[in-house]
């Protein structure tokens, strides 16, 4: 993820997983997961492992 898109990127899947989390409980699983990261390369490896659930 290059230029500014990269340094919001962590922020926006967390929002992005807020809202969800509101109408599916799978979201909230990996909203959980996600939480406590701060770089984007982490959070697209939880990304990719809870796709291959």
């Amino acid at each position: 993820i290059f230029g500014d898109k990269g340094r919001y990127y962590p922020n926006r899947i967390k929002q992005w997983c807020g809202y969800l989390k509101r109408q599916y409980p799978q979201a909230e699983t990996l909203f959980s997961n996600i939480r406590r990261l701060q770089k984007a390369d982490e959070i697209v490896n939880v990304l990719r492992q809870s796709a291959h659930l």
